[in-house]
This record gives structure tokens, C-alpha cells and sequence, in this order.
């Protein structure tokens, strides 16, 4: 009879994720030029007071969404003083996103394959060299992949429960996506790459989407949209200036919106439109500034595949270059 606790190989990863990932935190100096301009942007957060409009000296930062810059906050805020500049503080997210991505790796691979394969698939994984790498530096890459991991897990256990034809629990479809809004929240829509591909695959497979309503897919109206019209943003929205917009100019939208869907939003406050605007799968309105009472943009991500992605984000940027000429 086995009477190994269940939490034991976990116990153990932990164990080797914190003695391969803690070592070299503190003493290691800042390992590329990304590093160091995510931990300087979120430096001048606490100086300027502003943990919205991203910085990076006097440049905007618009290319990926705030969540990065605060849970490093967050990490400086509680374990260290923003003037102490104490790096190791901004690496924590990644620390924690690396040593969760091992367990993650480890569950999934119980829950589909058996406890030995999910713990060697864990233990590869903690070993691996890029892990190490990204565990240490103060970026996104670690942290999103403990997301993308914890919406597959999430996604894993509610099909299996629907090929068994049952009711998967609310907290699995919850951690599905608030797993789902916390990857956008750090790096766009790469984490839907990995989730939707997955669906899709599930979907051709099972040769239907009846198991899709599993998903409650109007749950993330309530999770992910939050309230309408810029009253109250929900957790995946986005506040631009226009002064940052003006800055970017068409190219540097241009470059926003083919990495990441079009994610900077874009209006036309000049003209007094004061509609809402699907531009790049981003619902637009306008609002009034804080400080210099100029219009403002303030976009949420509601429809992030709506089906006129390209066409509005074409218009858009067609807008611009005509205004700029």
C-alpha cells in the first residue's frame, strides 16, 4: 500500500526550484539591456507616482501592458525601498513565475499522464537553462509562462471532466480566466496563441463544440471587461494619454498593433467623436484627462477576436497618415 503523501513530489520540486533559481538574485547584475529598462521604468513609477502612464525616462513603454511593472511594485513595495534599488526585489515575479511554472508542469503531467512523467517533466523543465535564465531577470517571460501554464491546467481539467460528462467546478472555469486575464495583462494576446490553438485542436478532435460550453464563456464578461465606458475599467484595461499616442506617431502604432493585435488604441478627439470605436479589437471611448483636462483614450479588451480586427486597424492607421500629411 502507498502511503506517500500526495504533496510530497511537490514538496520536493519546490525544494529544487528555490536551491536552482535563488542562487545568483542578488549578486548578479542586470543581464541585458531589457532587464534593466524593465526595472528602471518601474523605478520611475514610484518617483513620478504615476503606475499607469509606463516610462522609460522620457519615452513611453506602450508595447506591453502594466502587470509586469506591478507586480515588480508590488515585489520593491514589500520586500525592499524603492530608493534602495535593491534588484534582486524587481526579480521576485520571475523567481515565483519560474518555481510555479515547475509545479504547474508537474500537475498537468499527473493529470494527463500519471505522477512519474509530470514529475520528470518537472524536473526537465527546472534544470532547463532558459528557465534558470529568465528566473533571474527582472522580465515577463517567466511569470507569463506560469499563466499560460495555469490556463492549460485549468483547460486540461475541464475537458477531461467534460469527456466524462461532467460539471466541472465554477473555481476551475474562475481560474481559467483569471489565468487567461493575467496573461493579457502582461504580454497581449501571446498567451490566447497557446490557449485558442489548443481549443482549436481539442475542438477538431472532438469533431464539435458542445464541450466548449463548459467554459461558460460569459463568465469573462464579469472577469476580464470589469465596467464600460472608462467608469470602471475592468482588470485587462488600458489607459493611454494622447500625448503618448502623438508621440508614437503612425509607425510606432503600427508596430503596437502588429505585435500585439493592436492593443495602443487610437481616436480622433480632435474631430469631437465621441463614439464608441471598435479599432483593433479594443472598445474605445473618450474620456477627460487628469491633469491638463485634454481628451483622453481609455481602452478595454472585451472582444480581443473581433471580427473586424484587421479592417478597423487599417482605417486607423489610414487616419493617421492622412492627418499627418
Amino acid at each position: 500500500m502507498n502511503t506517500r503523501p500526495r504533496y510530497l513530489p511537490y514538496l520536493l520540486l519546490l525544494l529544487l526550484s528555490l536551491a536552482l533559481f535563488v542562487p545568483g538574485q542578488a549578486s548578479l547584475p542586470p543581464l541585458d539591456r531589457d532587464e534593466s529598462r524593465y526595472t528602471q521604468a518601474t523605478a520611475q513609477m514610484f518617483e513620478t507616482g504615476n503606475f499607469v502612464d509606463i516610462r522609460f525616462q522620457d519615452q513611453p513603454r506602450y508595447l506591453q501592458p502594466a502587470g509586469i511593472y506591478w507586480l515588480q511594485a508590488a515585489s520593491v513595495s514589500l520586500l525592499s525601498a524603492p530608493e534602495d534599488r535593491d534588484v534582486w526585489a524587481y526579480r521576485v515575479p520571475s523567481l515565483i513565475g519560474a518555481t510555479l511554472a515547475v509545479l504547474l508542469t508537474a500537475w498537468i503531467g499527473n493529470l494527463l499522464f500519471g505522477a512519474p512523467v509530470g514529475f520528470l517533466a518537472a524536473v526537465l523543465i527546472a534544470v532547463s537553462l532558459i528557465l534558470g535564465v529568465e528566473a533571474r531577470m527582472a522580465k515577463i517571460d517567466a511569470v507569463l509562462l506560469a499563466t499560460v501554464l495555469a490556463a492549460q491546467a485549468a483547460l486540461a481539467k475541464i475537458y477531461l471532466e467534460s469527456t466524462a460528462d461532467r460539471e466541472p467546478s465554477l473555481g476551475w472555469v474562475v481560474a481559467f480566466w483569471l489565468a487567461l486575464g493575467a496573461g493579457l495583462m502582461l504580454k497581449g494576446p501571446i498567451i490566447l496563441l497557446v490557449v485558442f490553438g489548443t481549443i482549436l485542436l481539442l475542438t477538431i478532435t472532438e469533431r464539435g463544440v458542445a464541450w466548449l460550453r463548459r467554459l461558460r464563456p460569459l463568465a469573462q464578461h464579469v472577469l476580464l471587461e470589469g465596467g464600460r465606458g472608462g467608469v470602471l475599467p475592468g482588470p485587462v484595461a488600458i489607459r493611454i494619454p494622447l500625448e503618448g499616442l502623438e508621440y508614437l506617431g503612425p509607425p510606432g502604432l503600427a508596430e503596437v498593433g502588429e505585435s500585439f493585435l493592436g492593443r495602443a488604441v487610437v481616436g480622433d478627439p480632435a474631430a469631437g467623436d465621441q463614439d464608441e470605436q471598435p479599432v483593433a479589437g479594443v472598445q474605445v471611448v473618450h474620456a477627460v484627462g487628469d491633469d491638463d483636462d485634454r481628451p483622453a483614450v481609455v481602452g478595454q479588451v472585451p472582444h480581443l477576436l473581433h471580427d473586424r480586427l484587421v479592417q478597423t486597424r487599417v482605417q486607423a492607421r489610414g487616419r493617421l497618415v492622412q492627418e499627418q500629411q
